[in-house]
């Protein structure tokens, strides 16, 4: 009984020696294999260096995603990186890496870039028609990939500009949310200019319209009667072209 205890203890001993033995005898040869492979590591880093000097500091990326079962030869040559034709440089984006050696291959790498930009976000909810103020808004950086139309970067745009609608309070600002102040009103009296430079005629008229400034808006002559048309300027005055 015990010489069979033995036995097999024996055995097991045996095969634990042999399995152990053949772990680190194939540790060299793994260690080849991956030599032999481009490491994920050394793609998102050659990616990542592209897309910050590409976009500058403003640019934060997510980590580049690989398929981990991904094996590329490794290669002899620095990385080439680059923009396929038309691919988007914010939000979602795709990136393509090549290897331009003796083997050569190519692949897209997908990531997502936040654009960190100073951006006019609302203080206090506006209502439709009021007026914008410098004291209604703060500057916030907000990530722009994610804000839809064109947003405003300072109020100086739209400072005594009225809202289109009413807006909610820490909104981010953009164009399309406000109209010009209406510099001429219906019915008001008004400078109408015509001519050529160096000559130049100033009459007087009447507003048929409400305008803003670089609207075109129709005046009725007030000694004439005759009715004519032309672009409201900065100042309120009227220019027949």
């Amino acid at each position: 009984m015990d010489e069979r205890r033995e036995s097999r203890w024996m055995q097991s001993r045996v095969t634990y020696l042999g399995f152990f033995c053949l772990i680190i005898f194939s540790l060299p040869l793994l260690s080849k294999a991956d030599s032999l492979h481009q490491s994920h590591e050394s793609i998102r880093a050659a990616v990542s260096d592209y897309v910050q000097q590409e976009l500058g500091s403003e640019a934060e990326l997510d980590m580049v995603r690989l398929d981990r079962r991904l094996k590329l030869h490794q290669c002899d040559q620095p990385l080439r990186i680059f923009w396929p034709p038309g691919s988007r440089k914010s939000g979602a984006i795709s990136v393509g890496v090549a290897c331009e050696d003796s083997k050569p291959w190519k692949i897209y790498a997908q990531s997502r870039v936040s654009l960190m930009r100073r951006v006019v976000v609302l203080n206090r909810p506006l209502m439709r028609g009021e007026q914008l103020n410098e004291s209604d808004v703060s500057y916030e950086r907000r990530d722009i990939s994610r804000l839809n139309g064109r947003y405003i970067e300072d109020i100086a745009h739209l400072a005594g500009f009225a809202a289109t609608s009413s807006i909610n309070a820490n909104a981010v600002l953009r164009a399309s949310m406000f109209r010009a102040p209406k510099l001429v009103k219906r019915g008001q009296a008004v400078i109408v200019l015509a001519g050529s430079p160096g000559f130049e005629v100033r009459v007087s008229g009447k507003a048929l319209a409400d305008g803003a400034a670089g609207d075109r808006v129709r005046v009725k002559n007030t000694r004439s009667k005759k009715v004519v048309e032309g672009r409201i300027l900065e100042n309120g005055h009227v220019k027949v072209d």
